[in-house]
């Protein structure tokens, strides 16, 4: 008896969990439904690029491989100058920068060159971008006719279990993980594009550990190390404006998430019979097979 008693309150919990992100699909969302896009698919077997210092270890050996997989790539991959080698068919851009008008200046010349990089492509690649997404602001500055915008629809859930959140994503199609990080929504994509195999790479996901706090004002800043670019010290700021800071409590309950959704990820991967190894030389993902 108290077994069930136990269910019925975990589903009417789940229940009310969907309500406010069922009625933002319905009533605020826009863009293109996830079970009616058209993938772009050349090969059974998808490799995903996360931006992380360890794929500086490991891009010779994708290189190697180079004709055996497409290719899933993130934010500012295109200014790498493996991104012509390579020839990424898949991207996505997920952090606001991209397209907001506000956006410090800093990040404006940043997304500008991925842009720039990204308009030189000379073979086709399908771009997603969340419906939130400024689209008339992205579609003006990327005019390269080889690339086909995708502005995808769904709305981010994170419910009682990551077993009962992978199910509802594969029963609905509608939710999709949190949208907390750009590399989670390649390898989702991934997934929903039907691939028998994933292999990630430059999935370091050690932000967490290189955070230190000004012990003066209590701000967070972060050594920032990607592949491509040099190191720095950066701000954790919540904005593309680079005026709100995360607090500790918050940066660390947002990287909770983003391990979440990797383990609902390879939930959903079993749930449809796709395999997913995590490729990287270095990573603190414990999600996925190694």
């Amino acid at each position: 008896m108290k077994y069930v008693l136990k269910k019925i309150i975990l589903w009417i919990t789940v229940f009310l969990q969907l309500i406010v992100p069922f009625c933002t699909y319905v009533f605020v969302r826009r863009g293109t439904p996830v079970r009616k896009i058209r993938f772009l698919q050349h090969k059974t077997s998808c490799v995903v690029l996360g931006n992380g210092p360890s794929l500086k270890n490991d891009i010779e050996s994708i290189l190697d491989n180079i004709d055996k997989h497409d290719f899933f790539a993130v934010n500012q991959f295109s200014e790498s100058e493996y991104f012509v080698k390579i020839k990424p068919n898949k991207y996505i851009l997920l952090d606001p920068y991209f397209w907001d008008a506000d956006a410090a200046e800093a990040r404006k010349i940043k997304r500008q060159k991925a842009f720039d990089c990204l308009n030189k492509a000379d073979w086709v690649i399908q771009l997603f971008i969340p419906d939130y997404a400024d689209y008339s602001s992205i579609s003006k500055s990327i005019t390269n006719k080889n690339i086909q915008l995708v502005r995808y629809r769904i709305s981010p859930i994170e419910l009682e279990t990551s077993h009962i959140t992978a199910k509802i994503l594969e029963k609905t199609r509608i939710f999709g993980p949190s949208a907390f990080n750009v590399l989670v929504y390649a390898i989702y994509f991934s997934i929903m594009a039907k691939y028998k195999e994933i292999y990630i790479y430059g999935a370091d996901m050690s932000f967490h550990t290189q955070i230190c706090v000004d012990q003066e004002t209590n701000a967070l800043y972060m050594v920032y190390e990607h592949f491509y670019g040099k190191t720095e010290k950066v701000p954790c700021v919540k904005n593309s404006q680079l005026t709100k800071f995360f607090t500790m409590h918050e940066y660390i309950k947002m990287t909770a998430s983003i391990f979440y959704a990797h383990e609902v990820l390879n939930l959903l991967a079993e749930q449809l019979n796709v395999k997913i190894y995590n490729k990287s030389s270095f990573s603190l993902i414990d999600a996925y097979a190694r």
